[in-house]
Formats: C-alpha cells, structure tokens, sequence
C-alpha cells in the first residue's frame, strides 16, 4: 500500500510539473502561485461558513455570464425601448414604480459592459444617458461617482463605492400590478439582456398595499454593502399592519359578494367557406395544436400554435419502384393561414375529436353520413383506418380520456364501442326508439351516456354494454352531454333548456334556462363549479352551478357572463390549465 500510494504522489506531481512549465511557457506569471494556494486550507469555523454560505446565496450568482460581452447595440436598442415604454404607459401608478428601475439599470449594464472591455460603447451609451437620471439627487452620487472615477474594467473592482453597489442585488418594491405588465413587456419584445440584468442584480419583492404617488420619488443609497430603497416616508409609501390587514379582510368580503371572476373567451372564427360549403363541426386539441372542423364530405385541419406539415405530394405506400422517403414536418411547411383538408369519406362529416396524445403521432377520428368512421394520422395527413358497423348514418363521437375508446351514436338508434385496433365494434348498446344525437364517456371510462331524439338521457357500461341509469324531462331532442370533471353530476340540453342530473341521486339537480336557440355544446371548467354553453343563437353562457337565489329571476342567477358572438356556435371546451376557454 504505501508502495502505491508514493507511485500515485509521484505520478500527481509530474502533471502538475507538466502543467506548470506549460503555463509557464504561455507567460501565466501566477500559476504556481494558484498551485501553492491549493493547499491553503481557510481556518473558518463552521458558523462562520453556515453564514458566508448565506451571504453568497443573496449575491448575484457565481456562475452566471453576461451577453453584453457580444452585442453592445443591443444594450442600447433595449434599454431605450424599456424607457420610452415606461414613458408611455397610461397608468401613472405603474410608470411611477417602474421609473425606479431604471437609475440601477443603467448603472448596471454600463458596468457590465465595461467588464466586457467595451469601454468606448459603454462610454457613448453613459453619456447619452447619465442626463436622465443626473437632476435626481438620490442617484447623482452614484452618477458622479462613475463619470469621476470608474472608466475601465479594473476600476469596477478596485472602486469602493461601486463595489459595494456590486456586492448585493439592488433590492426592489413593486405592486404586483407593475410587476406583471412588465413582465408581459420583456416576454413579447423579448429583451434578454435586460431579462438577465435583472435575474443577476436585482431582488424584485411583490408589495399587495403599495400607495402610489407621484411626489413619492424613489430614494436608495448604497451602506455597509447593502441597497436600502425608500420612498420618502416609510409611513406615506406602505400601509401599515393593521391597515394592510383590515385591507385584506374587506378584500375577502368584496369577493364574497361579487360573483365570482370568470375565465376569458378564446373565440376561433371559420370564414371564406365556399358558398355551397357547411360547417358542421368543430373541435380543438388539448395541447391546442390543431383546430378541425368538418366542411361537407372533408375534413379541415389548421395549426394553432405552430405550421403544420404539408401532405407530400407523393404516395406513402411502398412499391418496387424507390421513391423518396415521406418528408418531415420540419422539411416541407405549410403556411399557417392554408388549411389541410382530409378527404375519404363518401357522405357529409357529422363529427371529430382528437384522440388524446400520450405518443406521438397524434390520430385524429371522424363519423359521417357514409355510416362509416375513420381514423387520420396527423403526422402525414393519411387515412389510417375506416371502421364500419352502424346501418345508418353516425351523427356523433366521443374518445375516453385515456383514448382507449371511442364511442359513436347513429340514426340506426344504437350506440357503439370501438377500439381503433379492431375494424369492428366491441360493444352495442340498443334501447333508444329514436336517433342517437350526442354521446359523451364518463371521466373514471367505465361509463358512457347518450342522448336522443326520443328526448330521453341514458347511461351505459362499457364493458358489458348495460343500461345504468335512465334521465327524463326534456320536451325536446337532447343536443348535448357533458360529464363533471368529478363524475358527480351530468349536463344535458336540448332546444333552449340545459339540465343537470346528480348521478349517485338519479334525479335533477338544477335546470338552467336562457339560450334561444338549441344548444349545440357543452363543458364544465376543471373545478366542477362552472358550466359553460354554447348556441345556434349566436351566444357562449357561463353558468355556475352553486345555489345563488331564485331561479325565477331575470336574468337567472346562475348566469355569470354571456358573450354574444353573432353567428351559430358550434363548440365550446375549457383549455387543459383550465385558464380559458374557447
């Protein structure tokens, strides 16, 4: 062992013999220096090392670099739109809060770009700028202090003042307001280089009860390494405790009575169809990747959130003679504003859905009055599958959320379960006396419901095709189903009326009233609480479900929002963060 252990000391002093000749070779005067200090063990305590540890982690980060080491102009561009941005906003309150930010700013990049060894940019950019700030008497010290005495990158580390001003992140109070339009500011014009000053020297702390006024001035100054911000009197600028507290409660009371705040409207409008053309579904997505909608006998696919790839004008099937392999999405794009239009069936669309993505390529299922439904890959735009079992024509689908199934309703009065694997259906549900309208699955998958032109709701099992529950009252043919996310409660509609059905009770629980026109969709939000509806009558209604008066007034107290639109609306859905719907 000891033999060993001089054969691996020998073999460590040899590299590192090799390595200083070789930094010695290229003139690194202090490498054996930096060698020597390898060995030097600090002789802190352990409380003493607990509290340097937390010292750095309020200190900019070690292992950060700065861009504007590579692009001067960019400070420059950047920093004037920040500013002139500020000066345009409309809201006081906020330009008065953000105009704090930006004295430490400049200081900031000017010394990052003098760290970057551009001293002749980060001087032009400190002369075209120091006017701005220089008539402030809390920030003239600061200015003077780097016109005077700070030039160059060894002066940022020799300068007392200014390294104070660099030990600690520039500590700063913001409403939440101010907080948020300017970071909806720096994510749309994409101003990284102010993204990054920020993230490095600056602590932005969110105030709810900040007063905002104009004569308040930002004052901050730079003592015993930290950055102490004020604005005139503490007792003027911030709410006290007991204010901020009353504050908050009559905020919790006004909210109570105030109806709830609802979800904003995503509205997607399908215009220049052909004159002879119809529309007669829609559907989007949960990543909110593709909008479809079904255009007589075709099938129309648009991209939402990027272009989609084009149908490659060759065909996909193998032959003896070579062809050129399907070309990728990233190869050939379609522009956004074309649609890519699916063609097979022999009969108008009644129909589609995505089926759920947890791989990719993503499928996307029809139904049409060919009594035939068919499967689409939306990797190359291609029929995948055509499945037949209905005698007559198939007015609507549903997947289960797990994808697993989809379930279709038809004119012959039957219900069927399908597995895209199997040309054939795996399960038949008969017992309506009139069409299948609508079909929705059940978010445990274990049961499906239908609804019918013969004005009656029926539940189903999907593994042994088993009527459950049987739901009556409407006047008219049912239009639309929707499930809770929870699985408690069902919503029907018909012509003008939507019901709610409480599943375990198997009777109504409420009945809202209020469209014009049948009800064409509908869908709960994710926390069982809201209902939204939309309408032949050109509407999308918002619709609580908690108890809020007497159903007899006008308008319904259940009703929350409604949102006129003008035309018939065909579908409505929550997106998958359940932050709007569309």
């Amino acid at each position: 062992m000891p033999t060993n252990t001089n054969m691996r000391r020998a073999k460590a002093n040899l590299m590192k013999s090799a390595i200083h000749s070789y930094l010695k070779r290229r003139r690194y005067s202090d490498s054996e220096q930096n060698f020597k200090q390898e060995y030097v063990f600090s002789a802190h305590s352990s409380q003493q090392m607990a509290i340097m540890g937390i010292v750095d982690k309020e200190l900019t980060p070690k292992n950060t670099f700065s861009h504007i080491a590579n692009d001067t102009r960019q400070v420059e561009h950047q920093f004037n739109r920040l500013k002139n941005w500020i000066a345009d906003l409309k809201a006081d309150s906020y330009r008065y809060e953000l105009e704090a930010l930006l004295c430490p700013l400049f200081c900031h990049l000017y010394l990052e770009m003098l760290c970057g060894s551009h001293r002749q940019s980060a001087s032009k950019f400190f002369e075209r700028h120091q006017a701005l700030f220089a008539s402030r008497e809390n920030s003239r010290k600061l200015l003077e202090e780097l016109a005077a005495y700070v030039s160059n990158s060894p002066d940022v580390k020799v300068n007392t003042y200014i390294k104070s001003f660099r030990s600690a992140k520039y500590h700063l109070q913001l409403s939440l307001e101010a907080v948020t339009v300017l970071q909806r500011y720096l994510s749309e014009h994409g101003h990284l280089l102010i993204l990054q000053t920020m993230q490095k020297w600056f602590d932005v702390e969110i105030m709810q009860s900040i007063k905002r006024d104009k004569e308040d001035d930002c004052l901050w100054q730079v003592a015993n390494g930290y950055i102490i911000l004020k604005r005139g009197d503490e007792k003027n600028c911030f709410m006290t405790k007991e204010e901020d507290t009353l504050k908050q409660v009559e905020d919790v009371i006004r909210t109570v009575k105030e109806k709830p705040v609802v979800n904003p409207l995503l509205l997607y409008v399908i215009s220049n169809i052909h004159q002879d053309s119809r529309v007669s579904c829609t559907t989007i997505d949960e990543q909110v990747t593709f909008l479809g909608a079904g255009v007589n006998n075709s099938i129309k696919l648009w991209g939402l959130s990027r272009k989609m790839g084009c149908r490659a004008k060759y065909s996909s099937i193998s032959l003896r003679t070579p062809v050129a392999p399907l070309a990728s999405e990233t190869e050939i794009l379609c522009p956004e504003k074309h649609a890519i239009t699916l063609y097979g069936h022999a009969g108008p669309v009644q129909d589609i859905a995505f089926i759920p993505r947890a791989t990719s390529p993503g499928v996307l299922v029809s139904v049409s009055q060919d009594a035939t439904m068919r499967s689409w890959r939306l990797d190359s735009y291609e029929c995948a599958a055509s499945y037949r079992g209905h005698n007559h024509e198939i007015w609507c689908l549903d997947v289960s959320s797990l994808g697993l199934f989809v379930a279709t309703g038809s004119r012959d009065r039957t219900a069927r379960i399908w597995s895209l694997d199997r040309n054939f259906p795996l399960r038949t549900c008969a017992g309506h006396h009139l069409d299948v309208e609508c079909i929705k699955f059940h978010p445990n998958n274990l049961y499906f419901a239908t609804g019918s032109a013969d004005k009656t709701v029926k539940m189903w099992s999907v593994n042994d095709a088993r009527l459950l529950r049987l739901f009556f009252g409407h006047t008219s043919a049912i239009q639309a189903l929707g499930f809770s996310p929870n699985g408690k409660f069902l919503a029907s509609a018909d012509e003008d009326r939507i019901k709610i059905w409480d599943l375990a009770a198997g009777k109504l629980y409420k009945e809202f009233a209020g469209h014009t026109g049948s009800v064409l969709s509908l869908a709960w939000d994710k926390t069982n609480e809201y209902l939204s509806s939309c309408s032949s009558d050109g509407s999308v209604r918002l619709w609580t479900t908690q108890d809020q008066g007497d159903s007899s007034e006008n308008p319904p107290p259940n009703l929350l929002r409604t949102y006129s639109v003008g035309s018939g609306v065909l579908s409505v859905q929550y997106s998958i963060s359940n932050t709007w719907f569309v």
